[in-house]
């Protein structure tokens, strides 16, 4: 009786040791992922932060090994994010078309949401389409600021929508060249306005839900400026969406690839769309900002 006992003792024990290991091994394999999570996406939340990893995860498997062939990037760039976006959850995240003549802005809506927006535009290219579109379906008292260093043609236009401003935008202030629309488009020679003055001291608008960037060239120096503690960062300002035209030239190639590095490296952003025709459209979501995520995207995974 007292053997028996004592080999149910036994039993007893080596099964709440095993209970136990496995209990701690599951309990450290669940803050190690959560660990994870919280350092590559703040404040989060890790539903969120899943998707977006998952979306990471896809799009590196497809670039990372093309990453030393800047041309074989550019050409499969587009199709790899139409891929990424469909075979993830993204693919919830309803996209709104906003035509701006021969090309589509993208934006995110919420309906729920009366909080003013605020859109801001470089490169007007006497086009205010998309613009135009925004100001029909965004809350009332959505503020509209426009950049373009050329005055004739987009000052009046931009106007009825918003603030233009008749200046060059860059990643700084500087005397230099800018490739302008005129009757065509050519090279000039003009004052640049950096980026953080534009946003801090001229519109003041910290936290922008629409950044629309077509100003023929800075966008290669001007996103990487909103990466993890740079100078957006460090100036407290915040882009929701971007729609971003890379142009094809100037060593286009080779640039491009620092900055798509750069965004991946980040974890910030997500691109969701990409076209080419023959520069990329390209169309970015912050998954990392609070604010952004609230107003944009949490209603679609609920």
């Amino acid at each position: 009786m007292v053997h028996l006992s004592a080999c149910l003792l036994m039993i007893v024990v080596i099964a709440c040791v095993f209970l136990f290991s496995r209990s701690g091994r599951s309990n450290s394999s669940t803050s190690i992922e959560i660990e994870k999570s919280s350092r590559s996406g703040g404040d989060t939340p890790l539903k969120i932060r899943i998707i977006y990893n998952d979306w990471h995860q896809c799009i590196n498997d497809i670039l990372l090994p093309v990453m030393a062939d800047p041309k074989k990037l550019w050409s499969i760039f587009g199709e790899s994010i139409e891929t990424c976006r469909q075979q993830t959850a993204m693919d919830k995240l309803n996209l709104t078309e906003h035509s701006n003549k021969e090309e589509i802005k993208y934006h995110i809506h919420n309906n729920t949401d009366i909080t003013p927006s605020v859109v801001v535009t470089l490169g007007v290219g006497r086009n205010i389409l998309a613009e135009q579109q925004l100001k029909e379906l965004l809350p009332q008292g959505s503020l509209f600021f426009g950049a373009d260093p050329i005055y004739e043609g987009n000052d009046r236009l931009y106007s009825t929508i918003g603030t233009f401003l008749p200046i060059a935008v860059s990643n700084e202030t500087k005397l230099g060249q800018a490739y302008v629309l005129k009757k065509g488009y050519v090279y000039q020679t003009m004052v640049h306005i950096d980026v953080i003055t534009l946003l801090v001291k001229l519109t003041k608008t910290p936290f922008i839900d629409q950044f629309l960037i077509d100003n023929e060239g800075p966008e290669y120096d001007i996103i990487p400026m909103m990466g993890v503690n740079d100078e957006f960062d460090k100036n407290g300002l915040v882009a929701c969406q971007i729609n971003v035209e890379f142009h094809a030239y100037n060593n286009f190639h080779e640039r491009f690839v620092f900055v798509l590095k750069k965004l991946l490296d980040d974890r910030r952003y997500a691109i969701l769309k990409a076209s080419r025709e023959p520069h990329y459209r390209v169309f970015m979501l912050n998954f990392e900002h609070a604010k952004c995520v609230e107003k944009y995207i949490m209603h679609y995974f609920v």
